[in-house]
């Protein structure tokens, strides 16, 4: 009998714990809070506007439909506590051109796509890389909300590198003489030096500019021949510093948007220490770049310039000592597998009809060859 109760009482104190369980649970249930619908959001008439905005920006960055890729479009849901946020999200690829004359450096303009966007866009995030093959990414988009990050558009700007660059610089303008027309047609990076003074210089220099030209100073040196005549602004070795800062500075200010310099004859001066510090003094006070035209073995112009921190290069060879087009041909193309081997190199010739047509035969062999020409700015360092 006592067990009886016993086992009674054990199934009585279970049905009492299954009972007060199962009122526990549902008052558990009653009280876990509601979920409130979230509000949606459809962004995809925004990201539309932003959509002719990038077409817009890429075609004023000389890229045209043939360089890009056909645009991939998924649609994008990103939820938050409060809302949905739908949008669709787009990516661009873009081959940049390296050869031809729409060809361009993407590292030259990079930074000039980057602003161009972040004009236009709240959101700009980028990548650079500088390997085998360039490629700049761009990140694109806007704050929902003013708070929540999403990105519409990925843009992929890229280029290989070339095997080579080779900048040539052309000397002497400043005279209209027979060739000027034709160097400024080539269509390509050239530098153009120009004499100060000179009864054309103003009008060259604005031409080259417009032809899509670097322009420098041409500064004229004295040169170890007395009986040479270096022509006006031109710095000798026996001035004073105060005087040689004042010739230096008048003939600068004389020309527009100027990038560098290099110099005319001078194998005397550019051969002097005291004197090229003095230059090198206003060059890199102006943030300029300083050429060393190599006039002389004995120059020390690139040496005085790096020991300033002016950026700077070295002619490696005039290529129209002799003024016929097949010999300055025949140079260039010598000078394109040093290039190769050297990765950057820069030469120099002259406003002659024979060079500018020499250059403009060679061009298509360069390209060719993975040699990409370029401004002197580009190879200074």
């Amino acid at each position: 009998m006592l067990k009886v109760n016993r086992l009674i009482f054990i199934l009585i104190s279970l049905i009492l714990i299954l009972l007060l369980t199962s009122c526990g649970g549902e008052e558990q249930k009653t009280l876990k809070p509601q979920e409130e619908p979230r509000t949606k959001i459809n962004y995809e008439t925004k990201v539309s506007q932003f959509d002719n905005q990038v077409k817009d920006i890429l075609a004023t960055i000389n890229l045209k439909e043939k360089d890009q890729l056909p645009s991939k479009s998924v649609a994008k849901i990103k939820k938050t506590e409060k809302y949905q946020f739908d949008w669709s999200y787009s990516t661009y690829k873009c081959q940049v051109p390296l050869y031809g004359e729409d060809g361009i450096l993407l590292p030259k303009y990079r930074r000039e796509i980057i602003d161009k966007f972040k004009s236009k866009f709240d959101i700009v995030d980028f990548n650079w890389q500088d390997k085998e093959n360039r490629k700049l990414v761009l990140d694109l988009g806007f704050k929902a909300k003013n708070e929540f990050k999403l990105i519409t558009h990925q843009l992929i700007f890229i280029q290989p590198q070339p095997k080579a660059k080779m900048a040539i610089i052309i000397d002497d303008f400043g005279f209209n003489r027979r060739g000027t027309k034709e160097i400024l047609s080539i269509n390509r990076p050239l530098t153009a030096a120009i004499l100060p003074f000179r009864p054309h210089s103003n009008k060259d220099a604005k031409l080259a500019k417009e032809a899509g030209l670097e322009v420098l100073l041409h500064q004229p040196l004295e040169p170890m021949s007395s009986a040479a005549n270096p022509g006006a602004g031109a710095i000798y070795t026996d001035m004073q510093a105060e005087k040689i800062k004042k010739i230096f500075l008048k003939n600068l200010n004389s020309l527009p948007q100027l990038s560098g310099i290099n110099h005319h004859m001078g194998s005397k001066a550019s051969a002097n220490k005291r004197v090229m510090n003095e230059l090198m003094e206003i060059i890199k006070e102006k943030d300029l770049f300083y050429i060393d035209s190599s006039t002389s073995k004995n120059s020390v112009g690139a040496k005085v310039a790096r020991a300033n921190d002016v950026p700077t290069i070295e002619n490696h060879l005039f290529i129209d000592n002799v003024n016929q087009q097949a010999e300055i041909e025949k140079m260039i193309l010598r000078l394109a597998h040093i290039a190769l081997e050297k990765e950057e190199l820069l030469i120099i010739g002259h406003v002659k009809k024979n060079t500018a047509q020499a250059i403009r035969n060679s061009i298509p062999e360069l390209e060719a060859m993975g040699i990409k020409l370029v401004y002197a700015s580009q190879i200074v360092k």
